[in-house]
């Protein structure tokens, strides 16, 4: 026992003189290893050179359809802030560096890769402008999309996509698209359909005219065979079956 104080002086001195090891990146599993492992999905970077997108910084954009009013603003860079149904969310998204389905703009989600509890409110989000050799191809582009998302839009072809989805006690997902049209390189002037009575826009948006940046695509776009039908039949305001279902 007389020697235990000599003992515990020398272990102390032999700690001191071994410093810590730097912690791998492949080793300690805590939250801390995990919260560097998983990628932010909402997480965006700067504003490339090529990116085609939509609004630009102060740009915001009101649009309703059957599931609400849905309320987009641009920040800087690739900032997006979409609020609806007292709900207001915000992130970077990401920028695109091959053409996605038409798209070259940016997209992601307003919160973490696998940090969303079922229930808690967030919106998935893409911006990009789509480019068509007719009008034709327009409408059947926008047939694709007419069920799920109840789509609105000008006649110089501002496009708003929206809906939103819930567990049946809470709507907690919000999809939103937000496209600018080019017909050969120009923005329409008289696109059938349009509401613009649906559709508040603050601020500049995309120039009337523009060419699409040639990159590599990704995946090519979807066309339907036929035409979205503009009369009666599709009303961008009408609660229809499909709409039910998913809400």
């Amino acid at each position: 026992m007389r020697f235990l104080p000599l003992l515990l002086l020398l272990a102390a001195v032999s700690c001191q003189s071994k410093p810590e090891p730097a912690p791998s990146r492949g080793s300690g599993w805590g939250p801390l290893a995990l919260m560097t492992l998983v990628p932010e999905v909402g997480k965006g970077g700067d504003l490339r050179p090529y990116t085609e997108t939509v609004m630009n910084e102060g740009d915001q954009i009101n649009a309703t359809n059957a599931y609400g009013t849905i309320k987009i603003t641009a920040g800087a860079g690739t900032r997006r802030t979409y609020e609806w149904d007292n709900e207001r969310q915000s992130g970077r998204l990401k920028p695109r560096s091959t053409r996605w389905y038409g798209s070259l703009g940016i997209y992601g989600d307003t919160t973490k890769f696998m940090a969303t509890p079922r229930g808690r409110p967030f919106a998935q989000g893409e911006e990009g402008r789509q480019f068509f050799n007719s009008v034709d191809e327009f409408l059947r582009w926008l047939r694709t999309k007419s069920s799920r998302y109840k789509p609105v839009w000008t006649s110089d072809g501002l496009v708003v996509l929206f809906d939103v989805r819930g567990d049946g006690r809470r709507r907690y997902r919000a999809s939103v698209g937000v496209w600018q049209i080019y017909i050969n390189g120009r923005k329409p002037h008289d696109l059938p359909g349009a509401r613009p009575d649906l559709i508040s826009i603050t601020g500049t948006l995309t120039p009337d005219h523009v060419d699409p940046h040639d990159v590599e695509v990704g995946y090519e776009r979807r066309l339907a065979s036929t035409r979205l039908v503009i009369d009666d039949a599709y009303d961008p305001l009408e609660d229809n079956e499909f709409t039910n279902q998913d809400r």
